[in-house]
């Protein structure tokens, strides 16, 4: 059985190392997010627009299939609105504004 990649070729997370002095530069993770939401893909746009070089592993990315926790869903769509506003202005955002919003 074949499955497709909802997220298409590259997907934004998972599975990440980083170069501990360019992750301290970059603000490191977002905290505005809470729960489950779309961070890896505002972290990855975040660094894109900062001017880092992002790689890829070749190969495939197995997800294990889990249970959602309580950390692990929206508590309500007005929280999953606010997620993928945080994604959104990320990927409209230029370099200074980025360096702005995380105060770097």
């Amino acid at each position: 059985m074949m499955m497709i990649a909802p997220y298409g070729t590259y997907m934004h997370g998972g599975a990440l190392l980083v170069n501990a002095k360019s992750y301290h530069a970059s603000g490191m993770e977002n905290l505005k997010f809470y729960g489950w939401g779309p961070e890896d893909t505002e972290r990855y746009e975040r660094w894109t627009n900062l001017g880092y070089r992002i790689g890829y592993a070749k190969g495939c990315l197995f997800h294990l299939s889990h249970p959602r926790d309580l950390n692990g869903t929206h508590n309500s769509s007005q929280q999953k609105m606010y997620s993928h506003y945080l994604k959104d202005t990320a990927i409209l955002s230029s370099k200074e504004d980025i360096r702005n919003q995380m105060n770097l």
